[in-house]
């Protein structure tokens, strides 16, 4: 009957489990807005620069600030609380990478947020400074990084949460180092938007996830089941053993009450053998 509750019990584990993963597949997310940055102050030294609505790209000097400011807009229907931070970026033929994470260099320890956390209502945008202040030794070289806005979305209906970020490049010469040419860069997009969706965790990601659940239920089912079964053979052994200690107890109380009746019997036979020995003497 236990074996029947365990199967009953992982088979209705296996609907469940199919059933949610068959629903997160037919439900398609859909864009209800989006997050993004932008340049909204561009520096008068370059004001005909081709790419400088786009991005970053004024020349630093040593010793000495550059200000420049972006906005953070947010065109979805919720509220978003987005964080603001300069990020690790390299060049390299022809190619502008981005690293992972908050990984930084140069670029981004000389780079100064105000603010660098905004909580934007639907609808709503808002302003940050990018400060940038290289050190007095700094190297005249070309230096790369991004301005990235990242924003995290609420929990869908597995309860896993997807971070998201967007952000602006930064291609900023320093000194009398030469800037190069933006256009010979493999360009992705200058949009920077993040498009926001009611969903946005793909249906694989779920099905990966409900099929470990579905795994650390069966395990912890096989686990119930053994731990079961070492609880009801290790009662059989206490049970054993008090029958055996019980059998040995009335088998040394039977010898014992044997051997104290040849006690007495012999004590007896003792005594009636000096009585007709006394008798025999008179």
């Amino acid at each position: 009957m236990r074996k029947l509750r365990i199967l009953a019990f992982t088979f209705c584990s296996i609907a469940l489990t199919q059933g949610l993963v068959s629903s997160s597949v037919a439900s398609e997310p859909t864009s209800v807005g989006s997050i993004g940055i932008r340049i909204s102050q561009i520096p008068a030294d370059v004001a005909n620069h081709p790419y400088s609505k786009a991005y970053i790209v004024s020349r630093v000097y040593p010793g000495v600030a550059l200000t420049q400011r972006l906005e953070v807009f947010n065109t979805s229907s919720q509220m978003f609380k987005v964080s603001i931070y300069p990020g690790k970026a390299t060049f390299s033929h022809g190619k502008f990478e981005v690293a992972d994470g908050r990984t930084g260099n140069s670029l981004t320890s000389w780079t100064k947020l105000s603010p660098n956390v905004l909580n934007l209502k639907a609808g709503d945008s808002k302003f940050i400074n990018v400060t940038i202040l290289a050190p007095d030794d700094a190297p005249s070289i070309q230096q790369f990084g991004v301005i990235w806005a990242e924003v995290q979305g609420a929990p869908n209906e597995a309860g896993i949460t997807s971070i998201s970020r967007v952000g602006i490049r930064m291609y900023v010469p320093v000194g009398d180092s030469a800037a190069i040419a933006i256009g010979e860069t493999n360009l992705t997009s200058s949009t920077n938007e993040i498009i926001v969706k009611k969903s946005l965790v793909s249906a694989y990601t779920i099905e990966v996830m409900l099929g470990l659940i579905f795994v650390a239920i069966v395990l912890l089912i096989l686990f119930l089941f053994i731990l079961r079964r070492g609880n009801s053979d290790h009662k059989f052994r206490k049970e054993n053993e008090k029958l055996l200690e019980s059998q040995w107890k009335r088998e040394r109380d039977r010898r014992r009450k044997i051997w104290k009746n040849r006690g007495s019997m012999n004590s007896f036979r003792h005594s009636r053998q000096e009585t007709d020995y006394d008798e025999e003497n008179r």
